[in-house]
Order: C-alpha cells, then sequence, then structure tokens
C-alpha cells in the first residue's frame, strides 16, 4: 500500500471513531436529559398533590358548610361509598386521598358504616398499593353526634398519579 491509501485509511478510522464517540455522548446526554425530565414530572405531580392536600378542604364534595377549611366526615363516608359503588376514583386525579383523625385519639381502623364515627381513618381514593410520598396537611374534621357538631384534628393525605 503506498502512503497517501494509508492516510486515506487513518483519516477514516478517525472519523468513524469520532462518529462512535459522539453517538455515545448524545445517549448518555439524551438518557440524563430524559430522566431528569420524568424527575420534574414526579415533581409537578408531587407539587400539586400538595396543593390539593391543602384545598381539600375546600372542595363542595367535602367542605363542612358552617366552618371554612374544615372537612365534613359525614359526607367523606358518603363519597366513600359513592366511589367504591362506582369506580369513581379519578376524581380528584390522584392515586391516593385519606383522612386520619389525630386528636382525639381514637382506635386505628378504616372507617366503614357499622363503625363509624368511632374509628380514625377514612381511605377514599387507593389506586395502587405503592402510591409514592404523600402530602399532607393538618385539617379540622367535623360531623354530627345526635345533637350537636364534633370537629376534632385531623390529616389529609394526598399523592399525585404516578407515571409508571
Amino acid at each position: 500500500m503506498k502512503l497517501g491509501q494509508i492516510k486515506i485509511q487513518e483519516m477514516a478510522f478517525i472519523l468513524v471513531a469520532l462518529f462512535i464517540f459522539f453517538a455515545l455522548v448524545s445517549i448518555i446526554y439524551l438518557s440524563i436529559a430524559g430522566s431528569r425530565l420524568t424527575d420534574s414530572v414526579e415533581n409537578l405531580r408531587e407539587e400539586e398533590a400538595q396543593a390539593i392536600a391543602r384545598k381539600i378542604a375546600s372542595v363542595p364534595e367535602l367542605s363542612w358548610s358552617e366552618c371554612n377549611g374544615c372537612v365534613d366526615l359525614d359526607k367523606a363516608m358518603a363519597l366513600k361509598q359513592q366511589i367504591r359503588n362506582t369506580s369513581e376514583s379519578n376524581l380528584w386525579e390522584l392515586d391516593y386521598l385519606a383522612f386520619e383523625q389525630i386528636y382525639p385519639i381514637l382506635p386505628e381502623e378504616e372507617c366503614i358504616q357499622s363503625i363509624y364515627p368511632e374509628c380514625n381513618k377514612i381511605t377514599l381514593i387507593k389506586n395502587k398499593e405503592d402510591y409514592g410520598v404523600t402530602s399532607t396537611a393538618f385539617v379540622s374534621l367535623c360531623h354530627w353526634k345526635s345533637t350537636h357538631v364534633k370537629c376534632s384534628l385531623g390529616r389529609v393525605y394526598a399523592a399525585g398519579r404516578s407515571l409508571k
């Protein structure tokens, strides 16, 4: 082979090597950018769930009419029944929504019609077993107790829709 042919062949190998190098760099860049995009979407959904957790007490389906920022547990139980009967669990685009009574302390059980209001947790939406990290906010939980209104300290838990 002549010297000119060898130089052309070396140049071709260098160009192929550069092409492969830049292809690998761009693949790595795209995978990192894609994972950041996924993280951004998860963060946005988490922020949305936090906003919903803060505003859930003012939603007409759950709000106590005589108190701003209070949740009506009677309405929550009725909504739980309706969601269970109609499988309307995408009401607020959440994977998880629950209320827990913190004080006064009650037995730790999921509320059902037969033991309500002597329970401490009402789970309205639970689309998955693994719904990720929940956002929480403190609320007043109120319900009618024969002749008077009883309010207690509670917490609302909300988790946004996950990508998986």
